[in-house]
């Protein structure tokens, strides 16, 4: 996927959600904010989503894919342990268990997404009937891992049941191309408004349910859980809606920053688990300035350019890595 095309839609779309990603982990930062915030449950209710999602929607199956994200998982995992070890003094960051089943904080994508790209095989033998049938199978599967305590954070295997069906839907609106016309614009903004508010203030939902890494045991329910689900269904939809209609043209930093969101993502964490060191608590002020000033530093040009080499991602295939990756 070259630059003449990229879809600038999709790219402005994935532009606001890295930085709505890098906003809430400095969002963690602020007191009360993962206890219910409201901006906080909002930005949860979606964004990684959405994320997989889109990364579904533009996926195809590479043997080289699989073990580039392998290897990319591996090298942050090690780094940001061994950053967790010397600069924030965790004790047992470096242990073997913690390097080997634990993905570290935000890596957890990664293996998510090479587990959703090792099922393209098996999809693309499949008909719309069978495609549609993995899907409702892996709905019933995010459901039903909430009622084993053992399916958690070790190896991403909870957060992998919990968004498949969303990379899978990704997945299945690039095969057959869906589209989101304006006509669709006000009926979806109206439903994301409601359910946004039945989020907010309904009192049911916390954030750490709406991680995909805690089971029903920290009290809620697959219900719960559905619902959650459907909020995020209808927030894409939004999006998806955005994405072909508004934000379909450039947008200066924005289409840029969606082009090359993996640097970004990988690379901001540093910086908030290091300010979380020095501070453990910020105003919401300041988590926007660090922010802009993390996203400024990680997704500029020369930043981009540098991490690309770093990785030996070719010239040819820096346009299209945020679209295999995230």
């Amino acid at each position: 996927m070259d630059a003449k095309q990229r879809h600038l839609g999709y790219d402005n779309i994935r532009g606001i959600l890295i930085i709505l990603v890098v906003f809430g982990h400095f969002l963690e930062l602020c007191p009360g904010a993962v206890a219910g915030s409201p901006v906080y449950l909002l930005i949860y209710c979606f964004h990684m989503p959405a994320f997989i999602f889109l990364s579904g929607r533009f996926s195809k199956y590479d043997r080289q894919n699989i073990w580039k994200l392998f290897f990319l998982y591996q090298f942050f995992q090690f780094l940001y342990r061994l950053f967790a070890h010397i600069i924030l003094g965790v004790c047992g960051a470096m242990s073997p268990d913690a390097l080997v089943t634990t993905p570290y904080w935000l890596l957890w994508y990664l293996p998510v997404l090479l587990y959703c790209q090792s099922l393209l095989p098996l999809w693309s033998k499949l008909k719309l009937r069978g495609k549609l049938f993995l899907l409702f199978l892996s709905v019933i599967a995010a459901l039903a891992c909430g009622y084993c305590p053992r399916i958690g954070y070790p190896l991403s295997l909870s957060r992998f049941l919990v968004f498949l069906p969303f990379f899978l839907a990704g997945k299945l609106a690039g095969d057959f191309g869906l589209k989101v016309t304006k006509h669709h614009f006000l009926p979806i903004l109206c439903a994301a408004a409601v359910l946004s508010l039945y989020l907010c203030c309904s009192g049911k939902f916390n954030a750490y349910m709406l991680y995909g890494s805690y089971s029903y045991s920290i009290g809620y329910n697959a219900g719960i859980r559905l619902q959650s689900m459907i909020i995020a269904a209808v927030w894409i939809f939004l999006l998806l809606s955005f994405a072909q209609t508004a934000l379909n043209r450039p947008i200066p930093i924005l289409s840029y920053l969606g082009a090359h969101t993996l640097p970004v993502y990988l690379l901001h964490g540093f910086a908030v688990k290091y300010i979380s060191h020095i501070s453990p608590s910020i105003p919401i002020i300041t988590a926007a300035i660090c922010t802009a000033v993390v996203i400024a530093l990680t997704g500029n040009p020369v930043t981009v350019s540098i991490f690309n080499r770093c990785l030996r991602i070719k010239k040819n295939e820096r346009m299209k890595s945020s679209s295999h990756f995230l």
